[in-house]
């Protein structure tokens, strides 16, 4: 029946997890070490094996089997196996979060460049992987802000045409940007 909810044992699941180590019990009715758990005893529990899935310190949850029939239903190289699969099943599972996480940082890589310098937005990326957030705290800063017209722009555009004004401006646009950029600046708008 899938709305049946299937339950396991937390103690034993519990224990797995605080451990970091892949739990085999033979009879757990029996065993000391989980004779504390009302789990167990409550579902009938018999035999259980069960391992976390974890990398590095991170835990992100476990595999769990267990028979209410039969004591001694698994065995060491059952315990092998299922440790196995558990390191697979997190390493995949660490590489798919990785993979989601580059590509959120090259979405916002890919934004901030659009109107900030390549240096800040490294130091913007860099604090935001230490604090695990974006990082756009407010700092208080002496700056330097340039307003720059081109000088008889109206009369200038008239002569050069429409492919003249673009190459000015491309020029313009290019040598200020570069300046601004060098200097860790910032381009707020052009208009």
């Amino acid at each position: 029946d899938q709305d049946q909810e299937i339950p396991i044992s937390m103690t034993i699941a519990s224990r797995a997890i605080m451990e970091k180590a892949t739990i085999i019990t033979s009879d757990a009715r029996y065993g000391q070490r989980f004779s504390s758990g009302d789990s167990i005893t409550s579902y009938g529990i018999r035999s259980a094996l069960c391992a976390p899935l974890w990398e590095e310190e991170k835990i992100t949850g476990a595999i769990y089997l267990d028979s209410l029939m039969t004591t001694y239903a698994f065995t060491e190289d059952d315990l092998e196996l299922l440790t196995t699969i558990s390191h697979i099943i997190a390493m995949g599972l660490r590489q798919e979060q990785l993979k989601e996480e580059v590509k959120l940082e090259v979405i916002l890589r890919s934004n901030l460049e659009r109107f900030l310098s390549s240096e800040v937005v490294d130091i913007i990326m860099k604090k935001s992987r230490e604090q695990d957030r974006i990082s756009l705290e407010v700092q208080e800063r002496v700056a330097t802000i340039l307003f720059a017209d081109i000088k008889d722009f109206t009369s200038l555009a008239e002569k050069l045409g429409p492919t003249g004004v673009a190459d000015l401006l491309n020029g313009f646009f290019t040598r200020m940007s570069a300046v601004i950029f060098r200097y860790e600046g910032s381009v707020n708008k052009y208009i």
